[in-house]
């Protein structure tokens, strides 16, 4: 709840390693957290992460370079930000420990984003984790106006 209320707050205009200082702020105290952020700004995609998180995607390079840590633990992780050129069709998968390192997003790339998660959890989860997973695909928009 911490996380949320600091993110609802934030000014996503900032600067991702300033948001993951709020972040820190937020959580100190707590047991903390792994962060990924993806900041989706038209065609642009920005972000930044901290922990045992990765992200993959398809149709695009996604340089994401996510620094080991805690947000919210001891010390304040230094983070990097990526920045990527999206267009139409690109797919994006976010998950966490608990599927395996090995999971290939063009294994299921032809299926919609529902059955695709499906299909990651049957391939790739682990008996003794517990796993998160967010896919997203970029569609176009209707120009304003």
């Amino acid at each position: 709840m911490r996380a949320c209320a600091c993110l609802n707050a934030a000014d996503l205009d900032e600067s991702v390693p300033a948001l993951f200082r709020a972040l820190h702020q937020a959580l100190v105290g707590s047991r903390g957290a792994a962060v990924t952020l993806c900041i989706f700004e038209g065609d642009k995609l920005r972000g930044g992460g901290v922990g045992n998180v990765t992200l993959r995607s398809e149709g695009a390079t996604v340089a994401a370079l996510l620094t080991p840590g805690i947000v919210g633990g001891p010390r304040n992780a230094v983070v990097r930000e990526f920045t990527a050129q999206l267009t139409q069709g690109v797919r994006l998968a976010l998950f966490s420990d608990g599927l395996a390192a090995d999971f290939d997003l063009a294994l299921v790339r032809k299926l919609d984003l529902a059955a695709a998660c499906a299909a990651a959890f049957a391939r790739s989860s682990r008996a003794h984790d517990d796993a998160t997973l967010l896919m997203a695909e970029v569609v176009a928009t209707a120009a304003p106006g």
